[in-house]
């Protein structure tokens, strides 16, 4: 099953890939602009973010599952049925949402 793991390299280097391109579309995240934001306000924009996010990896593993594994016929490859470590590598590179999720927590903590 060698080729399993070929694919989890592969699979790992999209996402790498796809998560560059988020923080490029959503560009730097900047704290002075939201300095005078509401916390609510910055909260929702944090959720339709993840909400979006969200959308998009449920496209993106029903499009990979349409896609023909190569090396067995009609296998069920079970990094799309447990899509947690592509989710987990997701955000973890990309570094707007971690920036803005936690400019929201110490804004938050600080906040008395």
């Amino acid at each position: 099953m060698r080729g399993i793991k070929i694919l989890d390299i592969i699979y790992f280097i999209i996402t790498i890939c796809l998560a560059i391109l988020a923080d490029r579309i959503l560009g730097k995240f900047d704290p002075i602009l939201y300095k005078n934001t509401e916390d609510w306000k910055i909260g929702v924009e944090i959720l339709l973010t993840i909400w979006i996010f969200g959308v998009l990896f449920y496209i993106i593993r029903n499009v990979i599952e349409i896609i023909p594994f190569p090396l067995v016929s009609h296998i069920s490859v079970k990094e799309l049925e447990n899509s947690w470590l592509f989710h987990f590598i997701f955000l973890t590179c990309c570094t707007n949402i971690k920036d803005r999720l936690t400019y929201f927590y110490k804004r938050y903590i600080t906040k008395d």
